[in-house]
């Protein structure tokens, strides 16, 4: 068996050896559930869509958006047997499998204080393709922009944000990499007086965190729901959540979820949270602790790795 991951089919899971988030651990456990499977078999298995000239039987597990990942335009059913994914829009190919984003949420009474009043946690990124309209990096961008200037309770983690807003476009992604290689960060790092830097943890942040804004990359993408919204419940910290599509409320209340694209601007957002007390913030956060367990069966890896090794071992015969 081999499996192709990156951008340019780099073989074996290479593109998930950092240690920096919980979905690298989780494909690091799929890589590994599938070696016990099928090391011995004459497969490949892609992780978005690669180029190979070889013979062997390929399936494909797609993680992104072509606008995120666009070597997923050049998705073509005939050359894979299976295809496995949440983009509803594929239901329709006979050899597709739709499977939900999987999570490893742990249910863990927390007596942290809450000392964010508002979170993000995310990069500093954009769409590569695309319409603009449809990348939600700019809602998130407009969160940030507001919360600066509004003086906030707001903190914001995660990579890249002592450069200027990421911009949609490859060469928004080039000017960007080349910045963090050669700009001194020591002298632009507080661009935001929100920006916290780095995190090792994100667990770490949302248990202190009473709202966490998390939104989607993309919107109109219906079917995919990802770990964001999941890393927010499993802290029972409050998700105000930019959605995809409509998807999320299969797996959980809509009340337990702030959906934050129902509000035209950040300030009209931001009136509404301010105005949650105390008390209704209490209440939120413990239906939140109760409800993760009935969660958790829904979303789990065992659940998502099952479905990929049940169906591989069907058409292999196994």
């Amino acid at each position: 068996m081999i499996v192709k991951t990156g951008w340019f089919g780099r073989s074996n899971g290479a593109e998930f050896d950092r240690e920096d988030d919980g979905r690298n651990l989780f494909l690091r456990a799929l890589i590994k559930k599938l070696y016990e499977n099928f090391s011995n078999d004459d497969i490949e298995i892609h992780f978005n869509t690669q180029f190979s000239r070889s013979s062997s039987k390929k399936y494909l597990i797609l993680l992104e958006h072509e606008y995120i990942r666009p070597q997923n335009y050049f998705h073509n059913q005939v050359n894979y047997r299976l295809t496995f994914g949440w983009d509803e829009r594929k239901k329709g190919y006979e050899c597709f499998h739709y499977v939900n984003y999987p999570h490893h949420p742990t249910v863990k009474i927390s007596d942290d204080p809450r000392i964010y009043r508002y979170s993000m946690v995310c990069s500093n990124r954009n769409i590569i393709f695309g319409k603009k309209y449809e990348s939600l990096y700019y809602e998130r961008q407009k969160v940030i922009s507001y919360a600066e200037k509004a003086h906030k309770e707001f903190f914001l983690f995660g990579a890249d944000w002592h450069l200027p807003f990421a911009k949609k476009g490859a060469l928004s992604r080039i000017g960007h990499a080349m910045m963090r290689q050669y700009k001194q960060q020591t002298s632009d790092r507080k661009r935001l007086s929100c920006y916290m830097g780095r995190v090792k943890s994100k667990n770490e942040v949302l248990r202190r965190s009473t709202f966490n804004f998390c939104y989607e990359n993309i919107r109109n993408y219906e079917g995919y729901v990802s770990e964001k919204l999941w890393d927010a419940v499993a802290a029972s910290c409050i998700p105000v959540y930019w959605p995809s599509g409509f998807t999320y409320k299969e797996f959980i209340p809509s009340e337990l979820v702030i959906d934050a694209s129902n509000f035209q601007m950040p300030e009209n957002l931001f009136s509404y949270l301010d105005s949650i007390s105390d008390r209704e913030i209490r209440l939120w956060q413990g239906e939140l602790a109760k409800y993760l367990p009935s969660l958790i069966p829904k979303i789990s890896f065992d659940n998502y790795s099952k479905v990929i090794v049940d169906a591989i071992k069907k058409d292999l015969k196994l």
